[in-house]
């Protein structure tokens, strides 16, 4: 065989790097750097997407209503009356249509912006240039830990009978006497946090990093302050 068919022979497939990001995230990493895969992540992510969005419990979708249309009702821009009309359909098959749809297109958005700031931020620091399509494979296959987490917490909603199952810091405060501290540590969640570390160590290898420190530092860094952000929007009624 030539050098070339010898590499296909070993290049992973696309399941093989989806599965394996959970225990061999260097070699997976390794893998998309020669070669970026991004097909089945996204598909992944509509699937997960859909699970979510039809398989919460209605329980759960019309107290996470309720709570965001009270943030409103403190500021005196939405009544009972209003609130109880979006709570009760905040179950129907419109509402999880638009749950899906939105939360699908959101999410690969976000991923794309997050690929786009970070390829430009390594590709500047690092010694060559990042390809887009490189960063993004890196993002989504990152992304996977987040799904996993995703789909148990549906279960645990679902079979075990838990409301917002985060798996968050969010105990460490009182969410009436530390509002914004509470809503930060809520969104520092395990498989969150799984997903920003694997994203750090795709990026070393990306970038040809010597040290995990560096890309670490600069996508923690980042994360903590989307989290801040998000924090403070949730007081004003905005991301949960």
């Amino acid at each position: 065989m030539t050098e070339v068919e010898n590499a296909a022979a070993e290049s992973k497939s696309g399941a093989w790097l989806v599965l394996r990001v959970f225990d061999e995230p260097v070699q997976v990493f390794k893998e998309l750097a020669e070669r970026p895969r991004v097909l089945l992540p996204i598909v992944l992510a509509i699937i997960v997407t859909a699970i979510y969005a039809y398989g919460t419990p209605d329980s759960v979708l019309q107290e996470q209503t309720r709570s965001q249309m009270e943030a409103f009702q403190e500021r005196g821009q939405i009544t009972d009356e209003q609130i109880q009309e979006r709570v009760d359909r905040a179950a129907s098959p419109g509402s999880r249509g638009l749950i899906f749809g939105a939360g699908t297109a959101g999410a690969l958005a976000a991923m794309a912006i997050v690929a786009l700031v970070l390829m430009l931020i390594f590709g500047a620091t690092g010694p060559d240039p990042i390809r887009f399509v490189s960063e993004f494979s890196v993002i989504l296959h990152a992304n996977i830990v987040s799904l996993a987490g995703a789909v148990l917490m549906v279960l645990l909603m679902r079979f075990a009978g838990m409301s917002e199952p985060t798996l968050s810091l969010g105990f460490l405060f009182d969410q009436d006497t530390s509002g914004y501290l509470y809503r930060f540590a809520n969104q520092i969640t395990l498989f969150g946090t799984w997903n920003m570390l694997l994203i750090a160590l795709g990026n070393q290898i990306l970038s040809k990093a010597k040290s995990f420190t560096g890309p670490l530092f600069i996508v923690g860094g980042l994360w903590i302050l989307v989290k801040l952000g998000f924090a403070a929007l949730g007081g004003l009624g905005f991301g949960g």
